[in-house]
């Protein structure tokens, strides 16, 4: 008797760069649709893997089957499901005088105090776009941890880059013209696991429930 494939899905609240805070079905509205995963699936709330590549190190450590990641270039292949893309973009507090600003050209920041998310898979990026436009930003802090972060940026203290599913109350986004800085999101699994003709079917009965999750996500807390 085969017991049921754990299904580890994890939100990243960070960003781009992921420190791993909580299942990205913890959202109420989202786990009445993951309930029916339960018939397929072990659905684990997982909280000790701190990034992407610890979780990818688990999948090939086959010490998880599945887990939501941000996908890389390429990797659209039978092991790896798209589920959906958002922008990464400058947060503010809401109170700001750029937030009410729709796009700011990148040279205005030039005099801003920088929050950098240390977790960003942006970061170098990030770095070398305004070192392109000759903004070398003061840093008030520089963190791992993307929930502080973003409550810096709330309280005024700075200003950071972040993918817009982290919005909290308090920051708002701004375009910055030119920074066009995108993840896609999806699932990760274990090509070794889902090429088992038994487990491929569990998967394939999933995977409606799962898009639909994961458009509910976006609806909330991309697109809205």
């Amino acid at each position: 008797m085969h017991s049921k494939p754990r299904l580890g899905l994890v939100e990243l609240l960070i960003a781009v760069a992921l420190v791993v805070a909580a299942l990205i079905w913890a959202e109420r509205a989202a786990w009445r649709q993951i309930r029916s995963l339960r018939a397929e699936m072990t659905v684990q709330h997982i909280g000790h893997f701190r990034s992407a590549d610890e979780l990818r190190a688990a999948i090939h450590g086959e010490r998880l089957n599945v887990a939501i990641v941000p996908l890389r270039p390429g990797e659209h292949e039978a092991n790896a499901v798209p589920l959906y893309e958002e922008p990464i973009v400058m947060f503010v507090a809401a109170n700001h005088p750029l937030a009410g600003q729709g796009e700011v050209a990148p040279e205005s920041l030039a005099a801003e105090t920088m929050i950098a998310r240390r977790s960003c898979e942006f970061l170098d990026a990030t770095s070398r776009f305004f070192t392109r436009h000759r903004v070398r930003p003061r840093f008030a802090l520089r963190s791992e941890s993307d929930e502080r972060c973003l409550r810096m940026v709330a309280a005024g203290v700075g200003i950071t880059t972040a993918p817009m599913s982290l919005v909290i109350d308090g920051i708002v986004p701004i375009k910055v013209s030119g920074y066009d800085f995108r993840r896609e999101i999806g699932l990760l699994i274990d090509a070794a696991w889902i090429a088992q003709p038994e487990i491929a079917q569990r998967v394939a009965r999933t995977l409606s429930a799962i898009r639909s999750a994961a458009a509910d996500w976006q609806e909330a807390k991309v697109d809205g």
